[in-house]
């Protein structure tokens, strides 16, 4: 492998596959740095649940850790810092090597313990798998990748302590010359290192869109929550104290003309698509604190049959929607 790397090195690359290259690193430690954010503000969180549904390689070791707190609370504080850590070496360029490798074992952890194999199928939520091949793999395949191709050493600390260290190894023996000379040189290698120190910290500014994106996050999350545990506490209900509001309703006589349509290849389809919520919102009443009574009797077979006539009358010919609603499409 040190050799491969050599020569992968000793190639000349271009300034834009140079980039692409730190890029993916630059995102893959923006997803490392996310989820551990997440895990470290939740004080529920805890990878109990992850670990006791292995059921492949090393299973009683995970099943073990689930079950003793005391161990469980240790591996849950190193998944935690152990995501932050490497999605800032990631995200920086520092320590990118180690970065890389503790990614890609702490994936084939992730891996090991839940594989996307037929058969092993479990309770948990998960975004996806494609027989072996899920989210965990072509991440981890990816830091495969980035090994050969060290990104810190091009864009990122680890370039900048490097170019330090080789300043210092290398600093020529200083001789008298002209003083007007030695000014000119003496500027030109300071603009040349702040040109330096500006380049390697590229990441510093989306750094700052993701503490600024998180914390827009974190506050919309907490004011909803608060929203809805004080209408739990005071019991408040869909009905009283509401607002009084006038309606001014439309019907097909004031339709001026049909929602215009666009073409995906032979498919025409209309600019305003059908969102499902209109069709199936009652869906969601079960997670909601309360529910008004006639949302749940107003979504009737019959009433679907209404809203989709009335999309088609105006144009309307694709709607968004999920399996379950399919019957009642197919019957319509």
């Amino acid at each position: 492998m040190k050799a491969l790397t050599q020569s992968v090195k000793s190639q000349p690359l271009s300034t834009w596959q140079l980039s692409i290259l730190t890029m993916m690193r630059v995102a893959i430690g923006w997803h490392f740095l996310y989820e551990g954010m997440v895990k470290l503000t939740n004080p529920n969180w805890t990878c109990a649940g992850f670990l006791s549904e292995s059921k492949w390689l090393f299973s009683g070791l995970f099943h073990w850790i689930a079950g003793n707190p005391a161990v469980l609370k240790i591996v849950d504080l190193l998944n935690i810092w152990g995501l932050l850590l490497i999605g800032l070496g990631l995200f920086f360029g520092c320590l990118t090597r180690l970065a890389t490798f503790s990614a890609i074992g702490l994936l084939l952890l992730y891996y090991i313990a839940n594989p996307p194999f037929v058969g092993l199928a479990n309770s948990l939520a998960t975004e996806g798998s494609y027989l072996v091949v899920d989210k965990n793999l072509v991440e981890l395949i990816a830091l495969v990748v980035l090994i050969f191709f060290p990104t810190g050493s091009f864009f990122g600390i680890d370039r900048l302590l490097a170019k330090k260290r080789k300043s210092e190894f290398s600093s020529p023996v200083h001789e008298p010359q002209v003083e007007k000379q030695t000014a000119t040189k003496a500027t030109a290698s300071i603009s040349l290192g702040r040109r330096e120190v500006l380049k390697n910290l590229v990441t510093l500014p989306l750094f700052g869109g993701f503490v600024y994106a998180y914390l827009r996050k974190r506050g919309w999350e907490s004011y909803e929550e608060k929203h809805l545990k004080y209408a739990a506490d005071m019991q408040t209900d869909a009905l009283s104290g509401a607002t009084i509001k006038t309606f001014r309703y439309s019907t097909l006589k004031n339709l001026k003309g049909k929602v215009p349509a666009g073409n995906i290849g032979n498919l025409k389809v209309s600019r305003l698509l059908l969102g499902g919520n209109l069709i199936g919102g009652w869906a969601h009443a079960r997670d909601l604190i309360y529910v008004s009574k006639l949302v749940k009797s107003y979504h009737t077979d019959r009433k679907i049959f209404d809203t989709l006539s009335l999309a088609e009358r105006c144009g309307i010919n694709t709607l968004l929607t999920n399996p379950q609603l399919c019957r009642v499409i197919n019957e319509y």
